[in-house]
């Protein structure tokens, strides 16, 4: 095989054609997504609810990067279907100047690690949000360019793999969807009484004073029911605040500035010891009138969050809203027996167990396109 390594402004050429924005004209902008994640396809809108920066035409067919994301991969394929599409000039779009190029093999390369890594290099700045790819920085970079049919090859066998990885995260997305209509049904659809959360739990406060010469396991609770998580080992004189609190396996425990996402978890043994700042309550549940489990997945529920925001306060609708704990005691919770909380709770963490295993083959197959992508490269340079 012969791999010739041909600059980039010798193989492509920007194309620019400039839109004279009609402000009563419809227009359909892009974006690309970091990561090599592909185009962004917005909603058609008027000129007028444009940006004010300056519109080209995208050129089907083309390679179009993002000048102030590349570093972080942000490249992409317009296709034959990408018709009647406008760019903003913070996106660069390429077209092949010489016969035997294919513009997906070109994707392919600046989305392998080491395309990636060029990309950094010729987007200089001093913080990630003002690093800009320069266009002779771009154009100078090298490729390594085997013959057409090889391309082509290769980009057949990329695709095929990143098109079994695109069906896994489908399956994903489609288990993940499934637990949340199955939550929803059983919980929501029990026979039930409506009890006071306040009459199912109540905070409870174990302070630690924050010594210097201590460390300690901080902990967080990720959004959208996911859990709790340790965050950082720190020493007490990294930490500003003069008192944490310790966390105990069976607390509820939540993030008072995120609870309107769901930021809520239930500590397992794992995290005994673990601590919190002021912003995340931690409270004890009544076991003898609910199980902590079924209380989690209650409080897993998009309909629970949306009360959540009504209850919380702050200067601006979501983002600075904090829930109180006296607001939260104040939900009301659609009790079943303890009988049918334990049949829904079982049913729900088979869904739990099946949705682990189906997310950790999703991972494997997402890492498995990637490292094809980087080893055709790795030989080709």
């Amino acid at each position: 095989m012969t791999v010739q390594h041909v600059r980039v402004g010798d193989a492509l050429r920007l194309e620019r054609r400039p839109v004279q924005v009609d402000p009563t004209a419809q227009y359909s902008p892009i974006g690309v997504r970091s990561f090599a994640k592909g185009l962004i396809r917005y909603q058609a809108c008027t000129g007028a609810e444009l940006s004010k920066l300056r519109y080209f035409e995208l050129p089907a067919e083309s390679l179009v990067v993002s000048n102030i994301k590349a570093w972080e991969g942000a490249v992409a394929v317009a296709g034959k279907g990408d018709v009647d599409l406008v760019a903003s000039n913070r996106f660069l779009a390429y077209v092949p100047v010489i016969d035997d190029l294919c513009v997906r093999y070109i994707w392919h390369y600046f989305a392998s690690d080491a395309g990636t890594t060029a990309l950094s290099k010729a987007s200089p700045g001093s913080a990630d949000r003002n690093r800009t790819l320069g266009i002779k920085a771009f154009e100078a970079l090298s490729v390594p360019l085997p013959s057409l049919p090889e391309q082509q090859e290769y980009v057949a066998y990329l695709d095929r793999l990143f098109a079994m990885s695109a069906q896994s995260e489908e399956a994903t997305n489609s288990a993940v969807a499934v637990v949340a209509s199955l939550r929803n049904q059983l919980v929501r659809n029990s026979d039930h009484i409506e009890v006071g959360l306040g009459e199912l739990a109540s905070q409870v406060q174990r302070p630690r004073a924050v010594l210097p010469n201590e460390t300690f396991r901080t902990a967080g609770v990720r959004w959208y029911g996911e859990g709790l998580f340790e965050r950082d080992v720190l020493p007490g004189s990294a930490i500003e605040a003069k008192l944490l609190y310790e966390v105990k396996p069976g607390d509820l425990v939540y993030n008072r500035l995120f609870a309107w996402k769901g930021s809520f978890a239930l500590a397992s043994k794992s995290h005994d010891g673990l601590v919190v700042s002021s912003e995340f309550p931690t409270l004890r549940i009544d076991e003898d009138r609910v199980l902590p489990e079924f209380l989690r997945e209650w409080l897993a529920l998009p309909s629970v969050w949306d009360r959540v925001i009504s209850l919380s306060s702050g200067g601006t609708p979501t983002s600075r809203n904090r829930l109180k704990v006296e607001a939260l005691l104040t939900l009301k919770v659609p009790l079943p027996s303890l009988a049918a909380q334990r049949t829904i709770v079982a049913r729900l963490e088979r869904c739990r167990e099946t949705l682990v295993a189906v997310r950790r083959r999703t991972e494997l197959s997402d890492a498995l396109p990637q490292a094809a992508r980087n080893e055709v490269f790795s030989k080709l340079d």
